[in-house]
């Protein structure tokens, strides 16, 4: 599961309560490392893995996904997923 915020990542948790799930927040935007430290975690999973994308339901967010998904090896199942309500998963949380 990649998230923007810790926030983000927490308040999904408790939404979806899975105890099988790793989380990645990128704190925003991403940097120059990052979609190669995020690669290199992906790639310590085994293949067919599902790697959901959660990041804010806006532009930003569609932005962070398109960066990620592009670095996901092919074995893997990339999916967005979006918050039913508001535009991140701590607001449809607290709604």
């Amino acid at each position: 599961m990649i998230v923007e915020s810790a926030i983000d990542a927490i308040s999904y948790y408790i939404l979806h309560d899975n105890n099988q799930t790793r989380y990645i927040s990128t704190g925003g935007e991403l940097n120059q490392q990052q979609p190669g430290l995020i690669r290199e975690e992906i790639e310590k999973l085994p293949a067919g893995s599902t790697i959901k994308i959660a990041c804010d339901n806006d532009q930003g967010g569609e932005k962070i996904a398109t960066e990620i998904r592009a670095v996901i090896p092919s074995v893997y199942t990339a999916l967005r997923e979006i918050p039913e309500i508001g535009k991140d998963w701590n607001e449809m949380l607290l709604k």
